[in-house]
């Protein structure tokens, strides 16, 4: 997918070694790029670029607001350990020659205002992998390139804030080899993937609207769903290695039985659940994981359903505290919170009286019945040597409860679940 772009970094590549060789005499002549290296700030309109006479050192490189660096090739070619603010516009129109392009790693580049290409295989930043980006503004490309190409040796780690916009027609951000960082709470809009990662073990987290697909490739990684319940225009694909996906969705305390039911009855291997409207659809992983954050004292966040249905509570406001679920019970009310495969799912009724039970079936999670403290009792009372259904009217979704005998309970759902619990809770004690 990213052919075009090797007979560019051929080209750059040989443009720096003749760099290296030639006598420079100091930094060429840039027009409104200046200083005394390695300290450079941009000013007004510079047509012809910034080339770092030092590569092996770097330079700390300021656009000032305002400001515009243009190239017919690369904008901005800067060495190892180099530091850039841009608070400007870095902008090229060449085929296969980035905006600003890192020679080697352990450089930061902090965009605040606009990093933009046009011509065909040019990227906004590219480098080798092992830098650091932070996008607080817009990288973008128009012609076919990425908002973030990183390319280089195994063992590093590349690490990209973006609480801006990347929109490009290509990949948001594309990382060949090492381990990647991803924090995300801005928009992505590409054209291929909006996320591509190579063999490391990747973090990455999505917290903000994405559109396109975000691809792990080999390693370990861990990819999380943000609690700003974001948007998620694409297919989450862990790749190769043994992947983990979090829910951090937030959702209301009315909310929350149906979606963390919703994610222990998924599969870690492939599938979907929709939320608040957002669809969220994924592929080999091998680990997912409930982290709601749990809204207690204001309403809902907008419903939720199953991948085939079911629907969740409803949407509100109010002022909220949020609990964290932890990853050894789910903290919702339901009584078999420390079961994470439950098909079956009791809460006390209104007034913490009576059994509500939730039922995981035919791909949906849905209210299978209301049981009060009476109905209870009363089989509690016939169970002598023998179980009695309770309500045995009520039941439905293949889910039912009995009373093994004076002080047990028994509830079955779908698939052969079972919980059995002391008759000392919900009004019963």
């Amino acid at each position: 997918m990213k052919t075009i772009r090797y007979g560019g970094l051929i080209s750059v590549t040989l443009f720096v070694l003749a760099l290296l060789v030639a006598p420079l005499g100091g930094a060429p002549a840039l027009a409104q790029c200046g200083g005394t290296d390695p300290n450079i700030v941009c000013t007004g309109t510079d047509p012809d670029g910034y080339v770092d006479p030092n590569l092996a050192t770097g330079v700390n490189l300021t656009v000032q607001p305002g400001a515009t660096v243009s190239n017919t090739g690369t904008a901005i070619l800067a060495g190892g350990g180099s530091t850039i603010i841009n608070d400007g516009t870095i902008s090229t129109s060449s085929a296969s020659a980035p905006a600003v392009d890192l020679a080697l790693a352990g450089s930061t580049v902090t965009n605040n205002g606009t990093i933009s290409t046009s011509g065909a295989g040019s990227d906004a930043i590219a480098g080798n992998s092992g830098n650091t980006i932070v996008n607080a503004g817009t990288l973008s490309t128009t012609g076919s390139g990425s908002g973030v190409f990183m390319y280089g040796a195994a063992g590093t780690t590349t690490t990209i804030t973006n609480s801006g916009t990347i929109n490009v027609v290509g990949d948001g951000v594309l990382i060949f080899s090492g381990s990647t960082i991803v924090n995300h709470t801005g928009t992505i809009i590409a054209t291929g993937n909006a996320i591509s990662t190579g063999s490391g073990a990747d973090t990455i987290l999505l917290d903000g609207n994405v559109t396109g697909d975000v691809l792990t490739g080999g390693g370990d990684d861990a990819v999380t769903i943000g609690n700003s319940n974001p948007n998620l225009n694409g297919e989450l694909n862990g790749g190769a290695g043994n992947d983990t996906l979090t829910f951090a969705l937030t959702v209301s305390s009315a909310e929350a039985p149906a979606l963390a039911a919703l994610i222990a009855a998924a599969s870690p291997a492939g599938g979907s659940l929709t939320f608040g409207g957002n669809l969220y659809e994924w592929v080999n992983f091998e680990t997912l994981v409930d982290a709601l954050n749990i809204i207690t004292g204001g309403g809902g966040t907008g419903g939720g359903t199953g991948g085939t249905g079911g629907t969740g509570g409803t949407g509100g406001t109010g002022g909220s505290v949020v609990v964290l679920v932890t990853l050894n019970s789910i903290a919702d009310g339901r009584l078999n919170g420390l079961d994470f495969a439950a098909t079956a799912i009791p809460f006390c009724g209104a007034g913490g009286k009576g059994l509500d039970v939730y039922s995981v079936y035919g791909g949906q999670i849905s209210l299978a019945f209301q049981v009060s403290v009476a109905d209870m009792q009363a089989a509690l009372a016939a169970a002598n040597g023998a179980p009695v259904q309770v309500a045995p009217e009520l039941a439905q979704y293949d889910t039912a409860l009995f009373a093994l005998d004076g002080s047990t309970l028994q509830l079955n759902g779908p698939n052969g679940y079972s919980f059995i619990f002391q008759a000392n809770v919900c009004g019963l004690g």
